[in-house]
């Protein structure tokens, strides 16, 4: 039997564990934010009020990621490869995938750019597909003549003068060239027979040169392509300018205003003291001057100035086109021109030079047969180079 002693302790013992406190088991864990912040990748949570009742960390993952959406493509040339950039990358997909642009159209080709011959059509929406450029074909050049004509209005010589007269009969010989009026001449035989044509417009002359040339535009052009030379001037007192031809189109300046701001009185000045019509067959000066020496000047791209007033304007030009030459000027008559015969004999070697230029062979001048020797060397080396590169 258990004594007294052991009863109690057991008892004591007993009512302890009755009044003892009962343990607390821990919380469940909470968790943090998935520090996996890119789509598609793996990060884990922690448990904000650890310890608690399980792991301290547990795995979790980013949203899936979506389809990738591309910008634009970087090709911007048709028929050209290039790249499209996915603007919500990460995404489902390759970051960068090439792209083609849409397929070039056919070439549409400008018109053909002699007026006849040979020459070339551009294409006017390239890039394109074919050639950016294809040779093309016109009508048969015409032959030009071998005479020289002086061609002005019926109203009358500029100022009166008769200069322009005397300059072609020292340069062709008298009754060795035509005298010919816009208003009454046979264009069918002027385009025909010369072999040169000097036109002015100068003075009271000079709406009638640019009612003539726009009327026979394309018959000026075919002659200048088909190896004739024109020469170009004209010092108005009337009208606002006028433009010119080129021997394709009609691209060349003459600027004149009744303000009579594009006058110039010189000295004149050439960067070309080398060029035949300064070089003979007679003697004369670079360095002109007058009372008005011009009253106008030319300008566009594709002409070399042979001549320029003192405000370094061009007031005589040349441009080489087809098998031609084009002579532009802007500068009175003579008996306005310092000093003489210098200045007089500038006006002559320009019209023998223009002459000697021409395809085929210039006209004999009676005034001047030995002294265009060399200017007809000069010429016929001129005459090869143009054929070869026709």
């Amino acid at each position: 039997m258990k004594s007294i002693f052991q009863l109690a302790l057991m008892l004591s013992a007993l009512a302890a564990a009755l009044v003892a406190p009962t343990a607390v088991h821990a919380e469940a864990c909470v968790y943090g934010a998935c520090d996996a912040t890119v789509c598609d990748t793996t990060g884990v949570r922690t448990a904000t009020n650890w310890p608690c009742d399980g792991s301290q960390t547990i795995a979790c993952s980013a949203p899936a990621c979506p389809s990738c959406t591309y910008n634009a493509c970087t090709a911007t040339i048709c028929g050209t490869t290039g790249t499209q950039s996915a603007n919500n990358w990460p995404c489902v997909g390759e970051p960068i995938i090439s792209c083609d642009a849409p397929a070039c159209p056919p070439c549409v080709y400008s018109p053909c750019n002699a007026p006849c011959g040979g020459g070339i059509q551009g294409a006017a929406n390239e890039p394109c597909t074919g050639a950016s450029s294809q040779a093309c074909n016109t009508q048969t050049c015409p032959v030009p003549g071998n005479l020289p004509f002086y061609l002005r209005s019926s109203v009358g010589a500029p100022w009166g003068a008769s200069s322009n007269e005397a300059a072609m009969d020292v340069a062709f010989g008298v009754g060795g060239w035509v005298d010919e009026r816009y208003e009454t001449v046979d264009t069918n035989a002027l385009f025909a027979d010369a072999s040169f044509i000097f036109m002015e417009g100068s003075s009271t002359n000079a709406d009638e040169m640019e009612v003539f040339v726009d009327s026979h535009l394309s018959e000026i052009n075919a002659f200048l392509w088909g190896g004739g030379v024109i020469f170009f001037n004209a010092a108005p007192n009337e009208g606002d300018g006028m433009r010119l031809p080129d021997g394709v189109a009609q691209s060349i300046t003459l600027d004149f205003d009744l303000s009579y701001s594009t006058v110039g009185n010189g000295p004149t000045l050439t960067a070309l003291p080398g060029h035949p019509i300064f070089g003979g067959p007679l003697p004369t000066s670079t360095v002109l001057s007058g009372n008005s020496f011009s009253h106008a000047f030319v300008t566009n791209v594709g002409i070399t100035s042979l001549l320029e007033d003192e405000f370094a304007r061009s007031v005589l030009a040349e441009r080489l086109t087809g098998q031609g030459l084009a002579l532009y000027g802007g500068m009175t008559t003579t008996n306005w021109h310092d000093p003489q015969p210098e200045a007089d004999n500038l006006r002559t070697n320009i019209l023998a030079y223009g002459d000697a230029m021409s395809l085929p062979e210039p006209s004999s001048s009676a005034g001047l047969a030995a002294g265009l020797s060399a200017l007809s060397l000069f010429a016929a080396r001129r005459r090869r180079r143009r054929s070869k590169a026709a």
